[in-house]
């Protein structure tokens, strides 16, 4: 399926926020305006903001971005792969070429806006199959698991605490 042109607009908006935040030239305040306050990408991103060497200039080669790989999943839910290209002048005049290529997840929020709530570096497209497993002991925790994976690491468990009667 052909990713809709404003969809594309979308995804790419939001690689290019994602590749100048990550230098610094782009706060907090102007990344929400592309990913999802609330959700815990977001939080990650600004708790850990990486420290790139000093550069002297940096820009987003635009002939270099292509969105690719759509995936509507329902009308609030879809999925693109974005790459790009950055180069950063360094302070000494050497160049610098980072890479982009993430697969972006865009939620439709109460506004009707689509914000980035997750991204991977893996491969969306090839087919995997996974079993949801949900532990049940206090609060439900649930996790995917490959289908061909040898062992579980389940979830800790609070102790349980059994009152004997006595008559």
């Amino acid at each position: 399926e052909e990713i809709p042109p404003d969809l594309r607009q979308i995804a790419r908006d939001a690689a290019v926020a994602d590749a100048t935040y990550a230098l610094g030239e782009l706060g907090p305040a102007k990344l929400k305006t592309y990913f999802e306050e609330t959700s815990p990408l977001y939080a990650m991103i600004v708790k850990n903001p990486l420290n790139l060497q000093k550069y002297t200039s940096a820009a987003v080669d635009e002939s270099s971005i292509t969105v690719s790989d759509y995936r509507r999943y329902s009308q609030e839910l879809f999925s693109a792969r974005v790459k790009l290209t950055q180069n950063i002048i360094r302070k000494d005049g050497t160049l610098k070429v980072y890479k982009l290529d993430k697969t972006y997840f865009f939620t439709k929020n109460s506004s009707g806006k689509f914000l980035v709530t997750e991204y991977t570096n893996e491969d969306v497209t090839q087919i995997t199959q996974q079993v949801r497993l949900t532990f049940a002991a206090g609060e439900p925790v649930s996790l995917m698991v490959r289908a061909d994976a040898g062992a579980v690491a389940a979830p800790a468990a609070a102790a349980v605490e059994v009152e004997e009667k006595t008559e």
